[in-house]
């Protein structure tokens, strides 16, 4: 069942558990699974524009380029079905100080739902091309 339009994101461990089933589903259906990831910048209410983190500002000279302050990633699963009842989409947010340790659940969670995947044969693609 997808997640409701106003449900906020869902922690990092239940994130995990729903790219597993993803991951597990889209083996058995050959369908498609996408994830995204960007830095999570905040906004400003007012302009409704990035407040930080904007290098490509031309206010900003080479000196003040250090961006010292800590963000946020967002990362995004889908099934990417174009049907709406069967869409599902997850999203959350990992704070900096979690990374080192969920990047490595997350990997572990993508390694585990990747086993059906076949190695690409490269050995019959360069007969191919070098025959035309």
């Amino acid at each position: 069942m997808a997640p409701d339009a106003a449900e906020p994101h869902i922690s990092n461990a239940e994130y995990l558990l729903k790219v597993r089933t993803l991951l597990q589903a889209s083996q058995n259906t050959r369908s498609s699974v996408y994830f995204t990831q960007k830095r999570l910048v905040p906004f400003d209410p007012i302009d409704g524009k990035q407040t930080v983190g904007r290098i490509d500002d031309p206010l900003i000279t080479d000196d003040t380029k250090k961006d010292t302050q800590k963000y946020s990633i967002l990362l995004r699963a889908t099934n990417g079905s174009s049907e709406k009842d069967k869409k599902l989409k997850y999203s959350t947010i990992v704070k900096s100080d979690d990374l080192d340790q969920f990047w490595k659940d997350y990997a572990i969670a993508l390694k585990g739902g990747m086993t059906g995947l076949k190695k690409k044969d490269k050995k019959r693609n360069k007969k191919r091309n070098s025959k035309k």
